[in-house]
């Protein structure tokens, strides 16, 4: 249970921050592109440390560059136009680039538009660009969450020395007679499937962050969510122990990992269609509500068989999906992204995200963004 606080330190507190690092690059001379005036200045590229988290700040231009007539964007290393930072008047000489997430753009560029001829070709112009650098203290958690999991799983079916065939067995008859540690071993294997059939979509690194990343979804959402689950029943006069809470949830929890693992022959098929990231993403999106709705029949059956009750089986229904439903919406913000894309740099697919804020919020400002 010391687990608990951990996860919950995930959702309340941001990385630490240890350093912030200067850049400086160099303004080229001027060039022209249809008619327009363009200054570019150097790439700059963040390191790839696999226990470091860095975030693009800010860059700071020359004062004499500012003015009505200049337009500034952010390109990455292909000189494509970062749309996260957009089009933008140089009313500063200081840009805000927090908003571009440095996993999707290690690499990135100042360009600086003129309307007139004043880019002066022979004066040098520096400038720099400012960067955050934080200890992955998230990626120490999930990894120390999957390692106790998988630990207690080995050591429960070590305890109950349960054959190879018990285990088969058990996975064959599913969410109805198997114990938590037998439910969770086979879990695990069912998501190992659906984990190699979507991370086939960009590498087999990937395909194994997801093997850690989605129990750490499931399990973790409801490790944080189990006391209010608890007291819920208990609301509700629903008699039960710790022990057939613990069953109860396990059994839910497989339930989901099943309906996921026989939607992995479907993914592979998109993933070779193919699909585009985006349109992938959306079925991924349907697949987990699909398996989402595989579980909550499971717990509807687990609670009428305890209560003979179907307004008070609606009733725990509803709450869990609120509960359980929200944490598992903010734990998979943290941990995205899913499908993955290469960054164009170092050509790898960062565990997680950085830090960005809540996943409610988010929703509320795409919606007015439409």
């Amino acid at each position: 249970m010391y687990m608990i606080p951990l996860l919950i330190h995930l959702f309340l507190v941001p990385p630490t921050q240890a350093a912030t690092t200067h850049d400086a690059a160099r303004l080229l001379k001027p060039a022209q592109i249809e008619g327009q005036i363009i200054l570019p200045s150097q790439h700059v590229v963040v390191p790839n440390e696999y226990w470091y988290v860095h975030q693009w700040t800010s860059a700071t231009l020359p004062q004499e560059l500012v003015g009505d007539d200049v337009r500034v964007q952010v390109w990455d290393n292909t000189n494509r136009v970062v749309a996260q930072f957009g089009t933008r008047s140089l009313d500063s000489p200081t840009l805000d680039l927090s908003m571009i997430d440095a996993t999707a753009y290690p690499s990135i560029r100042i360009v600086l538009f003129s309307t007139t001829q004043r880019f002066d070709p022979n004066i040098v112009h520096s400038m720099y660009f400012s960067y955050n650098s934080t200890f992955n203290t998230r990626l120490v958690m999930f990894m120390l969450f999957f390692a106790t999991l998988l630990a207690g799983t080995l050591f429960g079916l070590i305890k109950s020395r349960a054959s190879l065939r018990t285990l088969l067995l058990h996975m064959w008859q599913g969410t109805q007679h198997a114990p938590p540690s037998h439910a969770v071993f086979a879990s695990l294997i069912c998501l190992s499937l659906f984990a190699y059939a979507l991370g086939s979509y960009t590498s087999i690194t990937h395909s194994l962050y997801l093997l850690i990343k989605i129990p750490i979804l499931l399990y973790g959402s409801l490790l944080i969510s189990f006391a209010a689950i608890a007291v819920v029943l208990s609301l509700f006069n629903i008699p039960f122990t710790l022990r057939s809470l613990v069953q109860m949830c396990t059994r839910v929890v497989l339930a989901v990992s099943c309906a996921l693992a026989s939607f992995s022959p479907l993914v592979i098929f998109y993933i070779h269609y193919p699909f585009s990231h985006d349109q992938l993403l959306a079925m991924v999106i349907v697949l987990f509500g699909i398996a989402a709705v595989a579980g909550l029949v499971t717990l509807a059956m687990l609670i009428f068989r305890s209560t003979h009750s179907r307004s008070k089986t609606l009733l725990v229904i509803g709450v869990w999906f609120i509960m359980y439903g929200s944490v598992l919406m903010q734990l998979g913000w943290m941990l995205r992204p899913w499908v993955g894309t290469r960054d164009p740099v170092y050509n790898t697919v960062p565990f997680a995200r950085p830090y960005s804020g809540n996943v409610f919020i988010e929703i509320i400002h795409t919606l007015n963004r439409l």
